[in-house]
């Protein structure tokens, strides 16, 4: 049935295929101070990906445009947290055009940029299937990050990390398991939210707060 549908699929658009893309449409302002401050409400990463255009006396918000429509989808309830009207929407080129245009179209931010030089504060996840009353302030580097225990009875540690597609392994002594490793499943304006996995098995649910005193919140509402 599948593989049906997708044959239906190419042939019917076989002719925009290659200019088809996607872009979160955030808001539309008079006043692009009030926008701009919206902005810098979101998370650094996602402030980075945003594209301001000026039509008339209006400013237009928009995600620079993708062809990832599985990324918009992950990050599009951390726009929505700002700006409450945001959607997703295809946009399509004239193909006539396309050797003449340069292309906007770019690739969303990796894994690796999203956490890369962060500090982050994690913590369980209230629905997490493993929970513990643990705090731990995380520091990522360029390829290497440490654990420093804030809260329970946890030892501090040093590790590496690396990115494959959508997924982050953390590890220790520059070896890793490839069975063993996160994916990012949600990004808001205070947190991240990620899912640890061990030989295809959801073992934990966990938060990565951008500051200290939001997981410090969150823990105490458990």
């Amino acid at each position: 049935m599948f593989k049906t549908l997708f044959i239906i699929f190419i042939l019917s658009y076989s002719l925009f295929a290659s200019s088809l893309s996607y872009t979160i449409k955030l808001a539309v302002y008079h006043n692009l101070n009030d926008l701009k401050s919206n902005i810098a409400k979101l998370p650094l990463p996602l402030q980075k990906i945003v594209q301001i255009t000026k039509y008339h006396s209006l400013h237009k918000a928009i995600v620079i445009p993708t062809k990832n429509y599985h990324y918009l989808k992950t990050i599009l309830p951390a726009y929505q947290n700002i700006f409450h009207d945001a959607f997703i929407a295809s946009l399509k080129s004239d193909t006539k055009n396309i050797s003449q245009k340069k292309s906007t179209v770019t690739t969303p931010p990796s894994l690796k940029k999203i956490f890369r030089y962060q500090i982050l504060y994690l913590c369980y996840d209230t629905l997490s299937p493993q929970k513990k009353n643990i705090l731990f302030k995380v520091v990522f580097k360029k390829t290497d990050l440490s654990f420093y225990s804030i809260l329970g009875n946890t030892p501090s540690l040093a590790a590496q990390f690396r990115t494959k597609e959508n997924k982050l392994f953390i590890y220790q002594k520059k070896i890793y398991d490839a069975t063993i490793y996160s994916i990012l499943e949600k990004i808001t304006p205070t947190y991240y939210l990620v899912t640890s996995w061990r030989n295809g098995k959801k073992v934990s649910l966990l938060r990565y707060y951008h500051r200290q005193e939001e997981a410090l919140k969150y823990m105490k509402k458990k």
